[in-house]
Order: structure tokens, then sequence, then C-alpha cells
């Protein structure tokens, strides 16, 4: 029995067809690796605070989903940076965290230490205010989870 041209070609199309449909399946079950911004009063700020730079919101509101799946959520008064691993390096201000199934959430505070959440469902509350001195205070509160 000889091969033809015709059964070659079908065998390539079989074959393409199984690595497309593989490549589809694995996008959709894969985390996404970048962060997103879901809103923002001044879209420059969302944009240059999901690619990494330190940013301070001076008023307004900016929410952004981080690469493990949970959203931060910064207002007015909040200087911070988010890092290529999705945790978040708050250096003053408020940050509300809203957990995912994903990656626990790490927020450094200041160099006070840092705060994780962790699960769906799941949200807390980080702030950093600077004292008098140049001295910072950080803390955290539990809203769910």
């Amino acid at each position: 029995m000889n091969r033809t041209s015709t059964d070659n070609k079908a065998s390539t199309g079989k074959t393409a067809a199984r690595l497309l449909i593989t490549a589809s399946v694995l996008a959709f079950a894969a985390p996404a690796l970048a962060h997103e911004t879901l809103f923002a009063s001044d879209n420059s700020l969302g944009h240059a605070a999901e690619s990494g730079e330190r940013v301070t919101q001076q008023s307004g509101v900016t929410q952004i989903r981080l690469s493990g799946g949970g959203v931060a959520s910064f207002v007015a008064g909040a200087s911070f940076q988010i890092r290529s691993d999705g945790s978040v390096d708050l250096f003053a201000g408020t940050v509300t965290i809203a957990g995912s199934e994903g990656a626990p959430v790490v927020v450094h505070l200041a160099d006070q230490g840092e705060g994780r959440v962790a699960g769906r469902g799941s949200a807390a509350s980080f702030s950093v205010d600077i004292r008098e001195g140049g001295r910072n205070e950080a803390r955290g509160h539990v809203l769910t989870g």
C-alpha cells in the first residue's frame, strides 16, 4: 500500500487540530500572569501601577487584579508599587485586598512587616501612616475570611 500526499495532509491536519485544542485548554487552565486594571479614576496611574512603577494615588480609586487572582483597591493618599510576583509594597495610605483561589496576596508594609490574604471570600485592609519624625506605623484589619 502506497501513501499519497492526501493521506499526509489529513494526518498533518489532525495533528494541528489536536495541538490547537490542547493549547486552548491549557490557556484557560493557567492563571493570568499579568496585572490588570479593573477600575482607575486616572487611567495613566492604573497603567503605571500595572507595569510595576511606584505610584501615589492623589485622589480617586484604583483597583487592580493581581497576577495570583486577588484584587487590590487603593484610595486617595496611597503610595504603592506592585511587584512582578503579585505582592504589593504599601509605602503610605491604605489598600484593601480581596483574596482569590489563586496564590495568597502578600502586602509589604513599609518595612514594618507584612500581611497575607488567602482564599476566596477573604478580605483585609492594610494601612501605613508616616508619623512625626518619619517613623512608619503599620496596621491591618481582617474584614472577612
